[in-house]
């Protein structure tokens, strides 16, 4: 008997699987409202739910190739003349890209805090560099492209918990973790009905690999029943072929080279990231 159900988005080239032992039938619980400050361990699985849907945006709207801007002022401004210059510098993109016959598509973060070292990172649908320049003329500009390996959660988690410390400040720059453009659009969730042993062992698609530190077990507060959740990212040179019915298998070590290369990939993602900071 089928009583568990798997949760599966396809975003580029990561799968997100969450398997729940809750049918379909069931009644979700209301949350009682909130008479405490939040618990420490919400407030974790609520940064951890933010990150996720950043990064399943990110991977399902963007590709390797399109842009990482990030954006500064000479002089520190205040938040009402940051929001004045980059609703500016956006309005600004659009024309650029509609004369350029090019989709724009954006994401948006702000780093605020104190009233110091205020800039905004930017990932955006690629078009020539130069156009960017040309539409911020307030500080230094620095752009990177989104790498060949099409797994970009460093960036995503990165954005999301800088903006985690400020967002809920009275006098942060804005009450939201981050603001995108309407055609940036989330992918669509397909929910089956499979066997409560998946609850027990992840299995990769074919094709992919289950990243590890993905992996989260634990009770859902909404139904008090177990859950899984992990995420799975794409082989290089997904098997196609079979051999009688039979899946050819990737080598243990194959798997541990493709995983190594991309963790120094993204390591040097990182490294550029702490630098900006």
């Amino acid at each position: 008997m089928k009583l568990a159900l798997r949760e599966t988005i396809i975003a580029g080239n990561l799968i997100f699987n969450k398997i729940t032992t809750r049918r379909k039938n069931d009644k979700i619980k209301t949350r009682a409202k909130k008479s405490n400050p939040t618990p420490m361990s919400v407030e974790k699985m609520n940064q951890h739910y933010a990150e996720k849907k950043f990064n399943i945006l990110l991977h399902h709207n963007f590709k390797a190739g399109d842009l990482y801007v990030t954006l500064t002022y000479r002089n520190n401004p205040d938040k009402d003349y940051a929001n004045k210059k980059i609703t500016s510098f956006i309005k600004k993109l659009k024309r650029r890209y509609k004369k350029a016959e090019v989709e724009l598509k954006w994401v948006h973060v702000t780093e605020y805090e104190n009233c110091n070292n205020l800039h905004h990172h930017f990932v955006l649908s690629y078009i020539d560099p130069a156009i960017i320049y040309d539409c911020w003329k307030e500080g230094f500009i620095k752009i990177a492209l989104l790498d060949e390996s099409g797994d970009w959660r460093k960036l995503g988690n990165y954005l999301i918990k800088e903006t985690s410390r400020t967002f809920r400040n009275p006098d942060a720059f804005s009450k939201q973790r981050y603001s995108k453009s309407r055609n940036v659009v989330m992918p669509e969730v397909r929910v089956e009905e499979v066997s409560t042993e998946q609850l027990f062992v992840a299995k990769a698609t074919k094709g992919y690999y289950i990243d590890q530190d993905s992996i989260i077990k634990g009770i859902n507060p909404d139904t008090d029943k177990p859950y899984i959740e992990f995420v799975q990212v794409a082989l290089d040179t997904p098997c196609k072929k079979y051999c009688r019915g039979k899946r050819k298998k990737y080598k243990r070590e194959r798997i541990k080279q493709i995983i190594a290369e991309r963790q120094l990939s993204l390591a040097d993602m990182q490294g550029n990231l702490e630098v900006q900071k």
